[in-house]
């Protein structure tokens, strides 16, 4: 073996034993939701943004009928 081929395989067995430790459990639950979290924020901006979007068309479009509708 050459001197390049045993770095290689050294590096691969260090990173094999560092991937094998255990995460700690708050660790894991914080990764595994944070993407969640984040989605789930841009999606209730989206549907808020939506609901008002839809309420002003029909507002404008129809505005007797709206007013009489929710008055």
């Amino acid at each position: 073996m050459d001197a390049a081929s045993s770095n290689s395989c050294q590096s691969t067995s260090l990173w094999r034993v560092l991937l094998s430790w255990p995460l700690e459990s708050s660790q894991t639950r914080q990764q595994r939701n944070f993407p969640l979290i984040e989605y789930n924020f841009e999606q209730q901006q989206i549907i808020a943004r939506t609901n008002i979007l839809q309420l002003q068309t029909l507002y404008f479009a129809e505005r007797e009928k709206t007013e009489a509708g929710y008055l």
